[in-house]
């Protein structure tokens, strides 16, 4: 009888002891992240398995794109993302593989090798007035324009690709504890309004040189009537991929001519981002003969 008892306990202490080590040891992938969300289990429980478990993940663009595409939330991918060392608040200004975190802004690849390039913003001079007096003597026949202006004739960032790719990295692609140790204010603040996070409150705009300046045209009067906002003429289109949880890879859906460029952030507050007269700061580059 206690040659039995022994044994049994024996069984269950030994059970135990493995389905233990079978917890701990246990090695999370893609597919079971993607089972415990089909599961519906809530996203704090799914963020505190990734980081109680052992296992590597497939991190690449077009997996997290997938993923973002099967309903896994954003900040489970942020939680998988930090499990491969790849969360830590050391941010990159040149890495060329997006899934890395950069500093917030807007990067060129391939300028100089197969990199990124950081685009710093330049502060937009106030607007400057022109062809009033002619508006005035006319009665309008002859249009009265405001510009908004950047010091230079040229980007200090150039490349000669003519349809070239830039990712976008917004707040919510980095860290929060990188965020906050990254200096002073966002650099998607937007005037007073709420700070840019997609890429549909941004506009890439055609500059015109003028006497050691770039400008872009922001208002326009006449006796036809006014607007506020860019000119359609100097807009140009380009298409968004997103790539993970607050990155995108933008292109220009045609080939751009030679000449100077830049993206601007847009506040989407008051409606469309196109109609609002002024611009905080402007993402400037250049495409060379």
């Amino acid at each position: 009888m206690f040659q039995t008892c022994k044994r049994k306990l024996t069984i269950v202490v030994i059970a135990t002891l493995t389905s233990i080590n079978v917890q701990a040891t246990e090695r999370l992938t893609n597919d079971a992240v993607l089972r415990l969300v089909a599961a519906n289990l809530p996203t704090t429980v799914i963020v505190s398995k990734i980081k109680s478990s052992s296992g590597t993940f497939d991190v690449s663009s077009d997996t997290l794109i997938a993923l973002t595409r099967q309903g896994v939330p954003g900040e489970v991918l942020v939680a998988m993302l930090e499990h491969n060392g790849l969360g830590s608040t050391e941010l990159s200004e040149d890495a060329a593989d997006p899934a890395v975190p950069h500093y917030p802004g807007i990067y060129l690849f391939g300028a100089s090798g197969e990199k990124m390039a950081r685009l710093i913003p330049a502060p937009v001079n106030p607007a400057r007035t022109s062809g009033n007096l002619a508006y005035l003597m006319t009665g309008g026949l002859v249009a009265s324009t405001d510009k908004a202006s950047i010091t230079g004739r040229n980007a200090p960032l150039q490349t000669q690709n003519k349809q070239p790719s830039f990712y976008v990295f917004f707040d919510e692609s980095v860290p929060r504890a990188a965020l906050v140790g990254s200096g002073s204010g966002s650099v998607w603040a937007a005037g007073n309004g709420p700070p840019v996070t997609s890429p549909a409150e941004l506009a890439l705009v055609r500059l015109h040189e003028r006497s050691g300046r770039r400008e872009t045209e922001i208002a326009r009067k006449s006796i036809a009537g006014s607007r506020r906002g860019l000119t359609a003429t100097d807009l140009i289109a380009f298409d968004a991929e997103p790539v993970r949880p607050g990155v995108f890879r933008l292109t220009p859906v045609r080939p751009l001519a030679p000449g100077e460029y830049g993206f601007v952030p847009l506040p989407s507050a008051g409606g469309s981002g196109r109609e609002q007269a002024t611009l905080p700061k402007l993402f400037d580059f250049g495409i060379l003969n």
